[in-house]
Parts: C-alpha cells; sequence; structure tokens
C-alpha cells in the first residue's frame, strides 16, 4: 500500500511541474493528460477514502508538496488542469 501511495504522489509531483508548462509547450498535454487519469481514478477510489481515514500511518515523501492523501490536493490539482486546458481551447 505504500508503494501505491507512493506512486501516486509521485504523479502528483510530476503533473504539478507539468502544469505550468501546458500553456507554452502543448507537447506536454498527453503526459498530463495520462497524470490526470491516474489521480482522478486514485481520487474516485474507495480505496482512496480508505487511505486517507488511515493516512498517518503512512510515511510518504511529498518533496515539500500536499499529500495525495490530503483532503483537496488532487482535486486542487485537477482543477488546476481543467483551467488550463480550457484557456488552451480558447486561445486556439
Amino acid at each position: 500500500m505504500q508503494l501505491k501511495i507512493q506512486c501516486m504522489q509521485d504523479s502528483y509531483d510530476k503533473l504539478l511541474k507539468i502544469l505550468p508548462l501546458l500553456i507554452k509547450d502543448p507537447s506536454r498535454l498527453t503526459e498530463a493528460k495520462q497524470l490526470v487519469q491516474q489521480l482522478d481514478e486514485f481520487y474516485q477510489s474507495s480505496e482512496w477514502l480508505e487511505l486517507y481515514d488511515r493516512s498517518e500511518e503512512f510515511n510518504i515523501d511529498t518533496r515539500g508538496n500536499y499529500s495525495v492523501l490530503s483532503e483537496d490536493a488532487i482535486w486542487n490539482v485537477l482543477s488546476e488542469f481543467d483551467r488550463l486546458t480550457s484557456i488552451s481551447k480558447r486561445d486556439v
């Protein structure tokens, strides 16, 4: 379980780095979409809720970011992705 959470945390961290680049570098969009899908599936699963309830049991390297087991971290990054992709669509 620890490994899965860390994998999701790593995906979250990677997406945080890619998001600011999306408007200037749309070639990163495919990679960002894959990370978004992975994080969204994890966040929407009943497993996430169970892990959230037990979050104190896990030692996750967040690299200074919010934990994927925090209440709003994934929600916020998914919302930011939607915002940025809607801006990109308007600029086309």
